[in-house]
Order: structure tokens, then C-alpha cells, then sequence
């Protein structure tokens, strides 16, 4: 990819629709906008505050990670979710048949005022 930072992978939910369903973009880093080719879509995330959770297992179980972090680990955190894309990072060596390598969910928050 023209302008790639690293060789970590991306998956960022975005555009939610108000609904339970939203835009999921998946994709890498890249240093400037000017060498993208025009088949492909961008999305900028602003500088933000992140809750960041290791997901441990298959990708079957995404899911119940997902479940957790939301039906648990937020209502108890003393936190609230921003309105702004959550991604998931995939390492450089994330193999998604075996599950190995790191894959992080990146969730925006912020303490309530």
C-alpha cells in the first residue's frame, strides 16, 4: 500500500446507523492521503482517549469479547463511550486461522462530567 506505516492491520466500525449497525473499514496505516489510490476509501481517527482490550482465542469468539467489554466491563468502568470509530488492531504476524498473534479492540471513552 503506497505511504503504509508498519504492518499492522485494522478494522475500524464507523458510521454507526442508529440501529445496531454500522461501516466496518479494514485497513492500515498510512503516513499521507496523496499517493491513495482512488479505489480506496481513508478514515481519519482524531486524537482520542481509548480503553484498549486484548482478545485472547479464535475470531469465533469476537463476539463474546465484545459482549463483555459492553455488557461489563463499561458499566462498571467508571466510564462512558465516546461517539467516535472503535477498531480493532491486528498485529504484524495476527495469523486469523490459528488465532495467534495480538488483535486489540481499541473502545473511545471518557469519564462522565
Amino acid at each position: 500500500m503506497p505511504s503504509q506505516i508498519g504492518e499492522e492491520t485494522y478494522g475500524v466500525c464507523c458510521n454507526p446507523d442508529g440501529q445496531g449497525g454500522f461501516e466496518y473499514i479494514a485497513g492500515v496505516a498510512i503516513s499521507k492521503l496523496d499517493d491513495l489510490p482512488e479505489r480506496y476509501r481513508w478514515v481519519e481517527l482524531q486524537e482520542q482517549s481509548y480503553a484498549v482490550f486484548e482478545h485472547q482465542g479464535s475470531l469465533d469468539t469476537l463476539s463474546q469479547t465484545f459482549q463483555a467489554i459492553w455488557n461489563d466491563w463499561l458499566p462498571q468502568s467508571g466510564y462512558e463511550a465516546v461517539d467516535a470509530p472503535e477498531f480493532e488492531r491486528y498485529s504484524a504476524d495476527f495469523n486469523p486461522d490459528t488465532g495467534t498473534g495480538l488483535l486489540e479492540i481499541w473502545l473511545p471513552v471518557k469519564k462522565p462530567a
